[in-house]
C-alpha cells in the first residue's frame, strides 16, 4: 500500500458533462443505446466504466440507478430501492471478492452542493489500485446517538462524523440488503422533506446536500450539510402499528 492521496486529474474534469447547475444540458445516462463499456445490466439498472476517470490509480465505474432522470431513493417504490441496493453491494462485493484493488469503495453524492456533475440518478464503485479508501474511518465512527434499533437495523446520528456535517448510520449485516435499503429510504426521504420545508422559509440560510458511504459492515453513512443561521436539530424516531419513521425537527 502506498503513501499518497488520490490525484484528482483536473484535465481530464473539465470535459465532463454538466446538467445540476446547467439543468438544460443533455444527459448522457438517459440515452442508454448510447451507452458503451457496459459491465452488467439489470432492468434499468446499468453497472458501467466511467468515461471521465478523474481520480488516477483507480478503476473508476457507474451504477445507474435507474432510467427516470428525475428520481432518487426518496422516489423510488420500495422494491425498485431493494433492487438498486441488492444491485449495487452485488458488484461492488465482487470487486472487493477479485483481489484487483487495494479498496474499493461504493458511494453516492446527490444534491446542488454535493459535487456532482450529473443529476440522473446514479452510484460510483471505485477501485483503488494501492491506496486504502478506509484507512481513517474508525468504528466509532459510525457509531453515535442512538435513533432506534429494528431487529438487525440499527440507525444511529454520528458523534464523530468523517466529513463534520450530519451524518447518520445506518447499519445491517450483509444478510440484510433489502431492510438497509428500506431503512435508507426512509431516512433519506424524511431528511429531503425536512430540508426543503427549511428552505423554503429560510431560502438562502441553508446549503446541503446528501451523500451515501458504504462500508464493508455494511454501513450506510446519509451525509447532509446543514447550516441554519439559528436554531438546533434533533433527530428521533417515532413509531405505530408495529412501524417505525425517523422525524428530524428544528427548533
Amino acid at each position: 500500500m502506498q503513501a499518497h492521496p488520490l490525484i484528482f486529474d483536473t484535465a481530464i474534469a473539465k470535459d465532463k458533462p454538466e446538467n445540476i447547475r446547467h439543468p438544460h444540458n443533455a444527459c448522457p445516462f438517459c440515452d442508454p443505446q448510447q451507452l458503451t463499456d457496459i459491465l452488467a445490466q439489470d432492468a434499468d439498472r446499468i453497472w458501467l466504466m466511467n468515461k471521465f476517470p478523474t481520480l488516477q490509480a483507480t478503476w473508476q465505474t457507474i451504477i445507474i440507478e435507474s432510467a427516470a432522470h428525475d428520481g432518487d431513493i426518496s422516489l423510488y417504490s420500495p422494491a425498485q430501492n431493494q433492487a438498486v441496493f441488492a444491485f449495487a453491494l452485488k458488484h461492488w462485493q465482487a470487486m472487493m471478492a477479485s483481489d484487483r484493488f487495494e479498496s474499493v469503495l461504493l458511494y453516492k453524492n446527490f444534491g446542488p452542493h454535493s459535487g456532482g456533475s450529473l443529476r440522473h440518478p446514479h452510484m460510483q464503485i471505485v477501485g483503488l489500485t494501492d491506496i486504502d479508501g478506509y484507512i481513517n474511518v474508525r468504528p466509532a465512527n459510525l457509531t453515535g446517538y442512538p435513533v432506534i434499533t429494528d431487529g438487525q437495523i440499527q440507525i444511529t446520528v454520528s458523534d464523530q462524523p468523517i466529513m463534520g456535517f450530519v451524518e447518520i448510520n445506518v447499519t445491517a449485516p450483509l444478510t440484510a440488503v433489502s431492510q438497509l435499503a428500506d431503512a435508507v429510504q426512509q431516512v433519506v426521504g424524511v431528511t429531503v422533506i425536512t430540508c426543503s420545508s427549511i428552505r423554503r422559509v429560510h431560502k438562502s440560510l441553508l446549503r446541503w446536500f446528501h451523500c451515501l458511504t458504504f462500508h464493508h459492515i455494511i454501513s450506510v453513512i446519509v451525509c447532509r450539510k446543514l447550516t441554519p443561521l439559528n436554531g438546533c436539530g434533533r433527530l428521533r424516531a417515532k413509531s405505530g402499528n408495529n412501524s417505525w419513521r425517523p422525524e428530524i425537527s428544528w427548533c
